[in-house]
């Protein structure tokens, strides 16, 4: 005679496995890194001799997943005419399909972080742009992906595992027994 699992067992499964699908695969849990901001990354100058642009915050920017970053070119300056956003072949992959950096000429763009991004990636790019001359320039700053400091998303992590292991170890024992 087989044993069943205990229904408390099925339940922590079935519940374990839909809150990791859903933190997986959902781009739109805003509860998870609720306190963390989206990023905004300003062109604020451009320099036609150098194609370098001055962006504002400086450097590699981090950006948590499930938020939207934003480019645009500031009011004030008077260099940048347009821009555009190109991944390199050799970068992994951060935003999702249905909200990527803008591919096309623009003054403003944005993307938003997939939920799956993993901890410490890098979005490797290029900044194409246009001076205020039509003169095309190529810049190459980076985005990286800050770990998840969310307390939630452990939990679900770790509950998920241990489901997982619970059911290995009930599957296990009962063949065992025969």
């Amino acid at each position: 005679m087989r044993k069943r699992l205990p229904s408390f067992l099925i339940k922590l499964l079935v519940l374990s496995v839909v809150a990791y699908a859903a933190l997986i695969y959902s781009e739109s849990l805003s509860f998870l890194n609720k306190g963390a901001d989206d990023v905004e990354i300003k062109i604020t100058y451009g320099d036609r001799i150098t194609d370098t642009l001055a962006l504002k915050p400086y450097g590699k920017v981090g950006a948590y997943r499930r938020k939207k970053v934003t480019w645009l070119i500031d009011a004030a300056d008077t260099t940048v005419k347009s821009f555009s956003i190109m991944m390199k072949p050799s970068s992994y992959e951060v935003f999702t399909d249905t909200a990527r950096p803008p591919s096309r000429l623009t003054r403003k763009g944005y993307g938003r972080i997939r939920a799956g991004a993993g901890n410490n990636k890098e979005y490797d790019y290029s900044i194409y742009w246009k001076d205020n001359n039509g003169i095309p320039h190529i810049f190459d700053p980076k985005i990286a992906i800050k770990p998840s400091s969310n307390f939630v998303e452990k939990i679900i992590y770790i509950a998920y595992g241990l489901a997982a292991l619970i059911l290995t170890m009930t599957f296990f024992s009962s063949k065992n027994k025969k």
